[in-house]
């Protein structure tokens, strides 16, 4: 099954854990005691005397405690964005690890199916191992008489004389109708093992003288006739389905 890397977000960068220097701790000390003591001294009341520990107090003690509140409000605030970017990134590797998990899982197949004949014992893959079944060579339907080298599909109960482009136009669409069918009936179980509201990719080819685009509707209405809560997407193939 695809795995989408790309919805994966990008790792954010983690700072350095917060820390203050010595040098700048002194710094700041300095600065915020001198523009504690200068406000205390501007905004002391003038009929209070100046002569009192209180005014030492209000310049120094208060210019500390701003001092250490602020280098925490500061430590604090770089501690939690450090926290927040590795959380960021412990989750953006758990989710890119279950996407591998995912990826890791093999595919398995749920439901196989082909239909090269009308006969259900050729049909069986016991005859292609063994080389029971093969090409040979097998009357006409064109010419009475001949037999000719190739394989056809012939519908059970019906039949179909050699004739122009309509005739063949007729034939290949009631083959086509016919095949869907019977691929069908061998994998409804598989379609039906699928998850709900999955996504089902369906590569179409198709060499018949039919539309290609009226095959991968068929193919589509079979789909959802038997599962319509898949979204199914049909690419055409023009010029064959690749293996890999």
């Amino acid at each position: 099954m695809p795995i989408e890397f790309e919805r994966v977000p990008a790792r954010k960068p983690v700072p350095e854990p917060a820390s203050l220097s010595f040098i700048t701790a002194i710094a700041t000390l300095a600065v915020t005691l001198f523009v504690g003591a200068a406000l205390t001294f501007a905004l002391w009341p003038t009929d209070v005397s100046s002569n009192t520990p209180s005014l030492l107090a209000y310049a120094v003690g208060l210019s500390v405690a701003a001092w250490a509140f602020s280098c925490c409000i500061w430590l604090g605030y770089a501690d939690v964005t450090r926290s927040s970017a590795v959380a960021y990134n412990v989750e953006c590797d758990a989710l890119e690890q279950r996407c591998h998990n995912a990826a890791s899982v093999p595919l398995i197949v749920l439901g196989h199916t082909w239909c090269f004949s009308s006969d259900p014992v050729e049909n069986q893959l016991a005859g292609i191992l063994d080389g029971s079944v093969k090409a040979v060579a097998r009357p006409s339907a064109a010419q009475a008489g001949v037999e000719v080298k190739a394989r056809w599909i012939d519908m059970p109960g019906r039949t179909y004389a050699a004739g122009n482009m309509l005739n063949e136009f007729g034939r290949h669409t009631r083959l086509v109708d016919w095949l869907y069918e019977h691929l069908f009936k061998h994998i409804v179980d598989a379609l039906q093992a699928l998850p709900a509201n999955a996504r089902l990719d369906v590569a179409a080819h198709v060499s018949a003288s039919v539309e290609l685009e009226w095959a991968i509707q068929a193919l589509e209405d079979h789909i959802r006739r038997l599962r319509p809560d898949l979204k199914v997407l049909v690419t055409p193939f023009p010029q064959g389905i690749p293996l890999f």
